[in-house]
């Protein structure tokens, strides 16, 4: 398998290899793809050093020409973050205190990486028609949708904590996470689990009644109730316009930001510069003994991105949680895309059960959500101030009028 990762200049890159087996055979190359031929080359050596001492017959190669480097690929790994923290620090206090909170709050990043990433796709559908592109940027199923209207690759996202649940709720039942299944449907960050199996047996009402007990602030316990849980961003559209959840999540986080845009207060991207310069001074000085940090830093490689491409190497199915095209199978999740509980197989997708969908007023706010998405997607290929309002206005986590004006002008100008 010859694997491209689109932004593999990134100091998280070491960490795919960290996530090989020691004499893993799964790829037979990589290629790392960046704009800045100094940064891929001095990661893709450091790379290139971790194999070498892991014994992985894989070669790695690296690349500023996309359409050189995906030449041959099976699969395109997708991490770009355009700007990088820069940007991620401005856009929180851009949006602390800014009535625009949990999914809508995603859209500064989706603003920044849709160009460059369907600009990419159009590269490597025209090299590598029958490429697999694996979205692990953000927003992913924002992007995932893009995809879908303006190219014909095959795509697929994929989120670490999607991957992450089914560890997490059988941590919760005591339980073997081997035999667990999880019915999830949404969007990326913003869905609901539906069902719990445990060996085939719905135990989900114990689940629910664990959550509430512990009084567990990750799975939304305000909210949960049988055949609903609400993940991430879903719990803020419960909040919507309430007076002390300016962020939707409680008077503390109200305060954070009113700190974060007066400038009283850091964000957590200086904690996160602190530990990349860390990391960058590892590759300057080829420390190949010191891996902890790269796998602490990017664990979603060995828990996510590995796991996925051993099951598309592997042919047998597999079950996940991922952002893929439903073609219709999904009623209640309107466009393209969705997120929900699949089976990969010998490179093919379908939606792993026949079980019910999401109940009418989930189901609404989704189909809010996905039509201010594509009339976002409309405002950055067309470069429109008004569309981008409009997309921002129509969001159920938009407080109102004027801040979507506010935000427009902001990032349209």
């Amino acid at each position: 398998m010859k694997l491209v990762i689109l932004g593999g200049g990134s100091l998280n890159t070491p960490a795919f290899f960290t996530a090989l087996s020691a004499n893993d055979k799964l790829l037979e190359q990589v290629c790392l793809v960046d704009r800045s031929a100094e940064f891929v080359e001095r990661i893709g050596k450091f790379c290139q050093a971790i194999a070498q001492q892991r014994g992985l017959p894989v070669q790695v190669t690296w690349e500023t020409d996309l359409g050189h480097a995906a030449t041959g690929a099976d699969v395109v790994l997708n991490v770009l973050r355009v700007d990088g923290l820069t940007a991620l620090e401005e856009d929180l206090r851009q949006l602390a205190v800014s009535g625009v909170v949990g999914h809508a709050a995603t859209y500064p990043q989706a603003i920044r990486n849709l160009p460059a990433t369907l600009e990419a796709a159009r590269v490597v559908e025209r090299v590598a028609p029958s490429a697999l592109w694996v979205n692990f940027s953000n927003p992913v199923t924002f992007l995932c949708e893009a995809l879908a209207l303006h190219t014909r690759l095959r795509c697929v996202g994929i989120c670490y904590h999607a991957f992450a649940m089914r560890g997490d709720l059988a941590a919760i039942l005591g339980v073997d996470p081997v035999g667990v299944r999880v019915e999830f449907f949404g969007l990326n960050h913003l869905g609901w689990v539906t069902d719990v199996l445990v060996d085939g047996v719905s135990r989900m009402t114990q689940l629910v009644k664990v959550i509430r007990q512990r009084r567990d602030k990750k799975y939304n316990y305000w909210h949960v109730r049988p055949g609903m849980i609400p993940i991430d961003h879903a719990f803020c559209l419960y909040h919507k316009g309430d007076v002390y959840f300016n962020r939707q999540k409680g008077i503390r986080g109200s305060l954070v930001d009113v700190g974060l845009r007066l400038g009283l207060l850091r964000t957590d991207v200086d904690r996160e510069r602190h530990k990349r310069e860390a990391l960058r001074q590892a590759v300057d000085e080829g420390q190949v003994s010191k891996l902890d940090p790269f796998q602490a830093q990017a664990p979603w490689y060995a828990t996510c991105i590995v796991p996925f491409l051993r099951a598309l190497s592997s042919g047998q199915p597999r079950e996940f949680v991922l952002t893929w095209n439903h073609a219709g199978e999904s009623p209640t999740l309107p466009g393209l895309t969705a997120e929900s509980a699949v089976v990969l197989q010998e490179g093919q997708i379908r939606r792993a059960s026949l079980a019910p969908g999401l109940p009418e007023f989930a189901a609404e706010w989704v189909r809010q959500i996905r039509a201010s998405e594509r009339l976002l997607i409309r405002a950055v290929l067309e470069q429109s101030r008004d569309l981008a309002t409009m997309a921002w206005a129509v969001h159920p986590n938009v407080a109102s009028m004027r801040h979507a004006e506010r935000l427009a002008f902001l990032y349209f100008g």
